[in-house]
């Protein structure tokens, strides 16, 4: 089976959050954690990054674009980094929610029930063969597509008064299921205009360990998301982290 090159650099994009990268930075980080088979050096890796970027770039719908120098070349062309490029933001349609509906009434096995089922419809519109796990054991949904198969914890939250969002996760059952085949989604459900809407946050294990690991969540018995929407961006913590990158990515699930 060949790299799935492109999936990889997101996740080392991802691990490093740094804006712009190198290829020989991307093949760094793939070794380091671990994102490729053994077999690939450095120089294989880096290699394949860079021919895998550059066809990228110039596709229809590119997920990265290339970096520029900041200058023009005799013919007024843009010049450009070599080997570096940067992750496109993917236009995500934000609006601000107004919280118009009191739903603290409403049981909170139902809440997350709704959530799981909303996302497992978002699965099968995108292909996957999805279905529940009998029984909850920090697993909500098995989702296969293309012969790769996904585990899915789901975390619903409807908008509080103040307007935020909170969703926790168990730490040990985090820890139980921290693999690279893991995704958390995290439903957010609010009404703006009478209308309700859903936002899913689409998060790897490797991000959220990430994120815990240098302070943008807190971690003891467990690991507590508090977003909020601010204009046309939605930020988690006291640090204020974007997280519109990750919003509705169904596609990061692969």
């Amino acid at each position: 089976m060949g790299i799935d090159w492109l999936n990889i650099a997101e996740k080392c994009f991802e691990i490093s959050e740094q804006k712009n990268l190198h290829v020989a930075d991307l093949a760094n980080l793939a070794v380091q954690n671990r994102l490729s088979a053994p077999e690939y050096d450095q120089e294989v890796l880096k290699s394949g990054f860079s021919s895998a970027l550059s066809r990228n770039v110039s596709s229809k719908h590119p997920r990265f674009r290339k970096v520029s120098t900041g200058k023009k070349n005799a013919k007024g062309k843009t010049q450009y980094k070599r080997g570096v490029y940067s992750l496109k933001k993917i236009k995500t349609s934000l609006a601000d929610p107004q919280l118009i509906e009191d739903q603290q009434t409403t049981n909170k096995d139902f809440i997350g029930k709704a959530g799981e089922f909303s996302v497992m419809a978002e699965l099968l519109f995108r292909g996957f063969n999805a279905s529940f796990m009998t029984v909850d054991d920090g697993i909500d949904v098995v989702a296969s597509k293309d012969g790769h198969y996904f585990h899915i914890q789901v975390k619903t939250s409807t908008q509080r008064s103040n307007g935020s969002f909170q969703c926790t996760i168990r730490k040990n059952s985090f820890n139980k299921h921290d693999n690279r085949n893991t995704f958390y989604v995290l439903v957010l459900r609010y009404f703006k205009k009478h209308q309700p809407y859903l936002d899913y946050v689409i998060l790897s294990s490797s991000q959220i360990d990430n994120f815990v690991s240098n302070g943008t969540i807190n971690s003891n018995n467990t690991i507590s998301f508090n977003m909020h929407f601010e204009k046309d961006k939605l930020l988690l913590g006291r640090l204020r982290t974007d997280l519109s990158f990750f919003l509705n990515r169904f596609d990061r699930i692969k």
